[in-house]
């Protein structure tokens, strides 16, 4: 799809914007892009992996640049959000292991890889009911014996801040955030951007859409 590409390229083009000193450790395309059926008006949805302690530092930083790169979609672009970057999960390595449900199948199985495309395969053996339950091939997956690195107390610490900085921030804006799910989340090592029903409509969606097939 000629589309999806040129929405891919606009991330390779942009990709060292996304890059926050050496803590990324991927960077892949979701959605509709990662898909291949992209239209054109479309968003460009983001996977990122960031080492563990530093996912709430990396999202700042990406809310600081973006005030005067106007890069990344929110709320204020409306409707108007073609080419936008929208970081659907930022997620620490040691948050790499999903659910197993339809709707994690596919975000995995269409992610496209720009930046550090080897470590997708890590992704898969984080996963491995990907192989036992849907068959993937054994190939994609590498061993999941990885050296994790450790960030010292201070990087530790400042994550801390940078967690309580933007959630009293979201708070006290009208944002109306899930503390909740926002908790649960950060204990995992993830950032969810998408709505807290985004997934189970999907799944839902994709199960009729499965049955509908199957008549």
């Amino acid at each position: 799809d000629s589309v999806s590409e040129e929405k891919i390229q606009i991330l390779r083009k942009n990709l060292n914007k996304l890059m926050f000193f050496n803590k990324v450790k991927f960077v892949g395309i979701s959605g509709s892009v990662g898909a291949g059926f992209a239209k054109e008006d479309d968003d460009i949805d983001l996977f990122i992996v960031v080492e563990n302690n530093t996912m709430w530092l990396y999202r700042l930083y990406l809310e600081l640049y973006n005030l005067s790169h106007n890069m990344i979609r929110s709320k204020r672009h409306g409707e108007n959000v073609k080419d936008k970057f929208c970081i659907n999960l930022i997620v620490e390595e040691r948050g790499l292991s999903f659910p197993n449900d339809i709707f994690t199948f596919h975000e995995l199985m269409f992610l496209k890889p720009v930046f550090n495309e080897e470590y997708i395969k890590y992704i898969y053996a984080c996963n491995v009911w990907l192989l036992k339950e849907w068959g993937i091939r054994s190939d994609l997956l590498e061993n999941n014996e990885r050296e994790i690195r450790s960030n010292n107390l201070l990087i530790r610490v400042l994550n801390f801040i940078a967690y309580i900085f933007q959630l009293l921030f979201m708070l006290l804006s009208g944002h109306k955030p899930d503390i909740k799910r926002i908790r649960e989340n950060n204990r995992i090592g993830r950032i969810e951007f998408f709505p807290k029903n985004f997934r189970v409509k999907k799944i839902r969606n994709f199960e009729k859409e499965l049955q509908r097939r199957n008549s």
